[in-house]
């Protein structure tokens, strides 16, 4: 008796004091879910940047995959008859318009080894399907801030056949891009903004990790549509044209551009790279479009 007495002295002190659950919990549960998506998405685009550097560097040679060319593109298949028994842990590689299919694991479900497979995907890991997020090379001529700036023509013989890949760091420079489309739950249904909650989980993000979302509109300063990125990013090509005009002011200076402006939370995305268009799934659908914004990274690989 004196036991429940204590027990119930200690549950009377703690109403006394209206101790409830945190106000915001809903709101973080939602942060944490987001949180989740972006995670995953990460270990997708982390994934393929390892398998892209490796064939770069001719540890695919032997496989027929020779180089990285621009607009390749890496996508999963979970509907595609060739993956059988490795639909969560292979993606196709379109390289220069002929698609492979390429394996993350060096072994199947049932243990039997994957031609050419090698573990770049930990266990229990699982890519997206292309329907929802697919990832594609930029290679370029220029910088990316230049407007007559292009994706760069690989070598070839007289027969039209690739010799050589023009993606080297040597010219404009060479990019990974990974794109993912957003589930309703995280799109305002009036405006099409993306809501609070996962733009909360955004910003726990670092700015060199170049992620954020993108939709399409008009520029804040300049008021063309294009592609507007929201988030964290760190990116030469985003500040090149001011760095080149600040160091023109600041010549007589030994300063170098500061560090707080790199940081940026708005890019409005080269048209001339990024058309409307440039956002496909694995059918060749727009996978980005006016109504439908996605998650976004950018790197140099």
């Amino acid at each position: 008796m004196y036991l429940l007495m204590l027990l119930a002295t200690f549950m009377a002190s703690i109403y006394g004091y209206n101790l409830s659950a945190r106000p915001d919990y809903d709101r973080d549960m939602a942060r944490k879910k987001a949180a989740a998506v972006i995670y995953k998405f990460l270990i997708h685009h982390n994934t393929l940047k390892k398998y892209a550097i490796d064939i770069n560097l001719g540890v695919h040679a032997g496989e027929g995959l020779e180089w990285i060319l621009p607009e390749d593109m890496f996508y999963a298949d979970f509907e595609a008859s060739e993956a059988q028994d490795n639909e969560d842990i292979h993606t196709f590689f379109i390289n220069g318009g002929d698609k492979r299919i390429i394996y993350l694991r060096a072994k199947d479900k049932k243990g039997s080894a994957n031609p050419g497979g090698r573990d770049y995907l930990n266990t229990g890991r699982q890519m997206y399907d292309g329907s929802e997020m697919a990832t594609k090379i930029i290679c370029l001529d220029k910088p990316m801030n230049e407007t007559d700036s292009k994706n760069c023509t690989p070598s070839t013989d007289a027969d039209g056949n690739v010799t050589d890949t023009c993606c080297d760091l040597a010219n404009g420079g060479r990019y990974l891009v990974s794109y993912k489309k957003l589930d309703a739950r995280w799109v305002n249904r009036i405006s099409g903004d993306v809501n609070l909650d996962f733009v909360n989980a955004l910003n726990k993000k670092q700015y060199y990790e170049r992620l954020g979302v993108i939709h399409w509109g008009k520029d804040i300063d300049s008021n063309q549509e294009g592609w507007q990125f929201r988030g964290k990013i760190n990116f030469l090509p985003v500040f090149a044209d001011d760095m080149e005009k600040w160091d023109q002011e600041h010549s007589d200076s030994r300063d170098s551009y500061p560090v707080e402006r790199r940081n940026r939370s708005y890019w409005a995305m080269p048209t001339w790279i990024f058309d409307e268009h440039f956002f496909k799934d694995k059918n060749g659908h727009d996978l980005c479009t006016k109504q439908q914004p996605c998650i976004f990274k950018i790197e140099n690989f």
